[in-house]
């Protein structure tokens, strides 16, 4: 899937460019021509959004939250497409549209964090996070179609941004985080990966690339230590 949205989406920004510069050339750009244009660009942001979730879908994280995230930025392209032809100025056909991408986006976003590595006591902040991101998401959703807001409701928003906003980076900034367990003895036959402090297999060839299991970094050895009394 992400082949194919990869050539389309490079399509697309090929013909963009051809659109664009025809646009500045000719003398007589009009309606159609413009709407063309438009859907050119409609079409590139939906394989970017397919893009975007490539990773997400293919290791199936938080699942099926990815497929929900395409899914739900696809539709809203083609609402978008449909409005830009038709013209239509139906107000469901707007609070649907506009709910189609505050759902892809909150998906994308949540599918985006589960993608981020972290220690099992730091689990509950990303489970707390995507919580935060579904109130959200259905406290704007609630606004688009019941119409009803105010100072109240702005407050409420206002809240809940913020702590998206805190616990989003808290996620990234603590899957950084490696704690490295120095060993208090290491023996002639003991070794231990420079990066995350794993024990490693005892039977290393001295000069060439070792990978550590646990951290995936590469290193190479290039002295033995020597015993420690």
């Amino acid at each position: 899937m992400r082949s194919a949205a990869l050539r389309l989406f490079l399509t697309s920004i090929a013909i963009n460019a051809a659109l664009g510069i025809w646009a500045i050339l000719v003398d007589d750009f009009g309606d159609t021509q413009g709407k063309v244009l438009l859907s050119s660009f409609l079409v590139s942001a939906g394989m970017l959004a397919v893009l975007i979730n490539g990773a997400p879908v293919s290791r199936r994280i938080l699942w099926p939250t990815p497929l929900v995230a395409v899914l739900s930025l696809l539709l809203g392209v083609g609402l978008l497409l449909v409005f830009v032809w038709a013209e239509t100025d139906s107000e469901p056909f707007t609070k649907g549209t506009a709910t189609t991408f505050v759902v892809g986006g909150a998906a994308t976003f949540s599918g985006l964090l589960a993608l981020l590595p972290l220690r099992p006591a730091h689990q509950v902040l990303r489970f707390t996070a995507h919580l935060l991101i579904a109130g959200l998401t259905a406290t704007v959703i609630g606004v688009i179609w019941a119409e009803s807001g105010g100072d109240a409701i702005a407050r409420v928003i206002g809240v809940q941004s913020i702590l998206v906003a805190a616990f989003s980076l808290a996620v990234p900034a603590l899957s950084r985080f490696v704690p490295v367990e120095e060993p208090t003895a290491v023996s002639s036959t003991g070794h231990y990966c420079p990066g995350c402090g794993a024990e490693l297999d005892d039977h290393l060839l001295f000069g060439e690339p070792v990978a550590c299991i646990n951290c995936k970094r590469v290193f190479l050895v290039i002295e033995k230590r020597t015993e420690l009394p």
